[in-house]
């Protein structure tokens, strides 16, 4: 171990003494703590160091047309992965890129295993539908092996609901795993080598207690576990995209964990936690020791984005001039990172004459500790959030 990594480690470990007596709220996760503990000098709010979110934003990440497909090999990956990088080192005040990496990712240890879990949820529509896109995954990839070291075995991409198709796998650079639903046909278990694996089976040690009923459309209850792709981990890097919702403002960072959850019945589909309990049920989910105290890292992909409520492809953006947000937000806060897409839907939906849905959720994580939301003052800008801002 060398000097700088016993120093972080020692911080880390006083940063976590000082939270608990602080009588804060618990929560901040691994990572945070390092950066609340190692960020900008002279802020003296842990909770502020540990809630900044970084947008990129560059004209150039994306070419699409809006009607030629796939669409997503209209993204510049090269471009993406600096975006990337630079908005890494904002996060970690980090002058390198190498460091920065380090730096988030402080507790990793050979052998372990990192769960990549984006946004799936239209991939059944194949690059018709708005998912996260491959120039996404391969620089969040790229740098969990560049600079963290990470093996590419050791790193799962993974969708409890959702199966990864060819088109996307194809895209993706590094010879990753991939955890899918068991809708996986008898030859393509064979060729992915995931016959008989069953990571993506509920965890029964590992169950998430709901603050609401959950029950089926017969009114049998259901019980709700992690998967063992996140018990089995040790890292998790949570990929949203930059998309509204039919039955909320916002399906991001927090939402997302709806394609990790699993049911007693068997069942992927995360139908159960829909209204009346949904607001409720996101919070809870992200609540849990296995995602609170894993996740180090949330990249959504706003490089295209969707405001209209069900699922389809991206959208043109007139808060953008009819071009695509071509943005990404990095942060350690979930909260505070859904907490600015939301702005940014906002500012779309204002330029289309639209309104948003409500975001309870948020409000409710806020007070459950899961991070820092607050809603804009009249000048758009945050208080509690510590916003940075990079174009390129």
């Amino acid at each position: 171990m060398t000097r700088r990594s016993f120093i972080i480690k020692g911080l880390l470990a006083f940063t976590a003494f000082l939270l608990a007596r602080s009588g804060l709220k618990p929560g901040l996760s691994e990572a945070a703590s390092v950066v609340a503990t190692l960020g900008p000098k002279g802020t003296g709010d842990k909770m502020r160091g540990a809630s900044r979110v970084v947008s990129v934003r560059s004209e150039g990440a994306t070419r699409w047309d809006y009607s030629s497909y796939p669409y997503v090999d209209s993204v510049d990956g090269r471009l993406v992965e600096r975006m990337l990088n630079d908005s890494i080192k904002e996060l970690a005040s980090e002058a390198d890129e190498s460091a920065a990496w380090k730096r988030l990712f402080v507790s990793y240890k050979k052998g372990e295993t990192v769960a990549v879990k984006p946004n799936f949820n239209d991939l059944y529509k194949g690059f018709k539908g708005f998912v996260a896109s491959p120039a996404v995954l391969n620089a969040v990839i790229g740098g969990l092996v560049k600079y963290v070291g990470v093996p590419e075995t050791d790193i799962i991409v993974y969708d409890c609901t959702r199966i990864i198709p060819d088109e996307f796998r194809e895209r993706v650079r590094f010879n990753v795993r991939y955890v899918e639903p068991f809708g996986s046909s008898f030859l393509r278990k064979v060729q992915y080598k995931t016959l008989g694996n069953d990571l993506v089976k509920a965890d029964l040690s590992s169950e998430v207690k709901m603050s609401s009923d959950v029950r089926d459309k017969n009114g049998a209850p259901i019980r709700c576990y992690m998967p063992k792709v996140v018990t089995s981990a040790a890292h998790i890097i949570n990929v949203p995209i930059l998309k509204s919702h039919q039955f909320t403002s916002n399906s991001g960072a927090l939402k997302n964990h709806y394609g990790t959850v699993r049911f007693s019945d068997g069942k992927s589909s995360p139908e159960y936690l829909h209204p009346p309990i949904l607001d409720s049920s996101i919070v809870d989910l992200n609540s849990h020791p296995e995602i609170r105290a894993k996740t180090r890292l949330i990249v959504m992909d706003g490089l295209f984005g969707r405001l209209a409520k069900k699922g389809g492809p991206p959208e043109r953006w007139k808060a953008f001039g009819g071009a695509a947000p071509n943005t990404l937000l990095v942060s350690l806060d979930p909260v505070a990172l859904d907490t600015v897409a939301l702005s940014l839907l906002g500012l779309e939906a204002g330029a289309r004459g639209e309104v948003l849905l409500s975001h309870e959720y948020l409000h409710i994580a806020h007070e459950k500790g899961l991070g820092v939301h607050e809603d804009t003052g009249s000048n758009g800008e945050f208080r509690r959030i510590d916003m940075k801002v990079i174009k390129i």
